[in-house]
This record gives structure tokens, sequence and C-alpha cells, in this order.
């Protein structure tokens, strides 16, 4: 079970279950899926500027902002990967 955890400049915290999978997508990992969902995104009304990185699991997905420190957390704790 995997964990999203996203620390706002402020102060504030969100974790966010992600499930037993998730696919991390970056503009410099794979810039033409990073756009693709982008694009998906904005038809759908969502804000996408300030959007580093997409994470997808379970169907959903998250934009990972750029104003926040963010990681993905196993569900002891245990930190996995910075983003």
């Amino acid at each position: 079970m995997f964990i999203l955890r996203i620390i706002k400049k402020g102060g504030s915290e969100l974790n966010v279950s992600l499930g037993d999978s998730y696919n991390l997508i970056t503009l410099a990992g794979s810039p033409d899926e990073f756009n693709q969902i982008a694009a998906t995104q904005e038809t759908e009304n969502f804000i996408v500027c300030g959007v580093r990185a997409w994470i997808t699991s379970d169907g959903n997905i998250r934009g990972i902002p750029d104003d926040a420190v963010c990681y993905i957390m196993t569900e002891t704790g245990r930190t996995f990967e910075k983003i």
C-alpha cells in the first residue's frame, strides 16, 4: 500500500492513498504522456498550471503541484520516493 504525502509551503498536509501500485509521469521522463494527461485535465476544467508531475492509481489522476514537497510513502511510514 502506497500513500502520497503532500506538504504545502504554508504547512498544511494531505495524505492520499494510492493503493498497491501507482505510475509517476513527469515531463522529463514521459513528455508525450505528460502533455496528453495535461490536455485531458484541461478539458475537464482542472487547473494544470503549476503541475510538475502526474500520479495515476486506481483509475484516478492527481497533479503534483510545484509549490509543495511530495513523498510516496509505504503504509508503515517509510519514505519510498521523494517527488
